[in-house]
């Protein structure tokens, strides 16, 4: 095979997982610390060399067509993909961009950390280029803060290690292993999540409103104490704890009603304790269940009751499970590409 036609052929594929934040959503931002998870939820990127001068096209779930065409919702992947390329002395031509994600969209389970994450992997495999960490973590940024105007770094750290995390603050974390594998429930509340408005409303209430400071501080306490709660093995201390953070993040304004009554299903349900994840505004909730037959009958018993979309998962990562159901695809902005729903 000769040089042109090896590179036509030539094809990269990366991953990343997702992250459920257990404590600290808003609060680490404040310099706070917060528990956060991988989850066994991936996507898939891949870069397909095509003929050289090519325009770059995107094929996803939501989109297909021409870079230069995407809908607004992917503007943080252009912003990304240009500043790689460039950074790496390449053209935005001769080659696709396939994007395979298995975490929800806007949903507070770090999807946007993971698309930037596998692109970065990708398009350095493909260019035969080293990635440090370093530079990882630095073109990561530039997506998130894209994203969300304000980002602490905890998705795209905790993505990048695959490895449940304890932060101190947002720019210090260390690896933390609960005495025992510990089961979780994520129900999506099926609402678009709207964390840079979220993160903005809370920044207007703690430093513009001068108020609300010792609820970010009750959840920095939460999460010191869920920390050791984890180490020692104090479950129900445990959901408790997430109970009440759930209480202190609605107090912030960042939860909603769908959020709220899933909370409440799932603790009728048996879980432990109940919570929502993420930026908040819609979104997802972390329960904590007992055992993994207790994982499996909450997912089951929301799934039916509120005909949302349900994973479970150990915290080891070895076993999981889903409940899925379809729901109506939300618009994605207007382009001259193909939006898919």
């Amino acid at each position: 095979m000769n040089k042109e036609n090896q590179y036509r052929a030539k094809t990269i594929t990366a991953s990343s997982t997702g992250k459920v934040i257990l404590s600290g959503e808003h609060a680490v931002i404040y310099d706070q610390p917060a528990l956060v998870f991988p989850i066994p939820l991936r996507v898939f990127v891949t870069v397909k060399a095509c003929d050289p001068g090519q325009p770059v096209e995107i094929i996803s779930d939501i989109y297909e067509g021409l870079l230069d065409q995407v809908p607004s919702a992917l503007n943080g992947l252009v912003v990304l993909l240009q500043t790689l390329v460039t950074s790496l002395g390449r053209e935005v031509l001769g080659f696709s961009i396939r994007v395979e994600s298995h975490i929800p969209m806007a949903r507070g389970l770090g999807s946007s950390a993971a698309v930037a994450i596998a692109l970065t992997r990708a398009l350095y495999g493909f260019f035969e280029q080293k990635l440090s960490l370093e530079t990882l973590i630095g073109f990561v940024t530039v997506s998130e803060n894209h994203w969300h105007g304000r980002a602490s770094g905890i998705d795209m750290k905790t993505e990048v290690m695959e490895q449940p995390l304890y932060f101190k603050s947002k720019t210090e974390a260390v690896l933390i292993q609960p005495q025992s594998p510990l089961f979780f429930v994520v129900a999506d509340s099926g609402i678009i999540g709207h964390t840079k408005k979220a993160v903005s409303h809370v920044r207007e209430t703690i430093e513009i409103k001068n108020s609300l400071q010792e609820v970010i501080q009750e959840i920095g306490d939460l999460t010191r104490g869920m920390k050791e709660d984890l180490l020692s093995g104090h479950l129900m201390e445990l959901g408790e704890k997430m109970n009440r953070n759930h209480e202190c993040l609605r107090d912030l304004g960042v939860s909603s009603p769908e959020l709220d009554r899933l909370v409440e299903g799932a603790n009728v349900a048996g879980a432990l304790g109940s919570k929502m994840t993420g930026g908040g505004m819609g979104g997802c909730i972390l329960s904590l269940a007992d055992s993994e037959a207790s994982a499996v009958s909450i997912s089951n018993r929301l799934f039916e009751a509120y005909q949302v979309n349900v994973w479970w998962f150990s915290s080891d990562g070895k076993k999981s499970g889903a409940r899925k159901v379809k729901h109506q695809e939300v618009s994605v902005g207007e382009s001259n590409g193909k939006s898919k729903s």
